[in-house]
């Protein structure tokens, strides 16, 4: 029997939230360090991510080549698109986590589900 990983969600909750302790939800401690070694724990799965999704659009390529010319065509034309698309979507979500941050950080909490609802829509 296949366990979805949606019915283990509150069970890993539950979990985390157990070791936490009550002073750590209501009074984060913010560690910060700007190591070598955490930049590249940071940069090196977002490259990684990059790295893997041109290497599916080359195998897509290779496999259109060798089938038709105009497919192989439009593939290219269309891998453009896409990634234009995904670097407006990038900058959307990564501009919308700064604004939410900063209401947060100042406490308006009245507006963020309206921005929310702004950037998701």
């Amino acid at each position: 029997m296949i366990i979805q990983m949606y019915k283990l969600l509150p069970i890993i909750f539950l979990f985390y939230a157990k070791r936490l302790k009550k002073t750590d939800i209501l009074h984060p401690v913010m560690k910060l360090s700007t190591s070598y070694s955490q930049i590249l724990s940071l940069s090196v799965p977002i490259m990684l991510g990059s790295a893997a999704q041109n290497i599916i659009v080359l195998s897509d390529n290779v496999f259109l080549y060798h089938y038709d010319r105009i497919d192989f065509e439009a593939s290219g034309l269309v891998g453009v698109f896409y990634l234009i698309i995904a670097s407006i979507g990038y900058g959307f979500s990564r501009g919308g986590q700064i604004i939410i941050a900063r209401h947060n950080g100042e406490k308006t909490m009245s507006v963020l589900a309206q921005i929310f609802s702004h950037f998701l829509f």
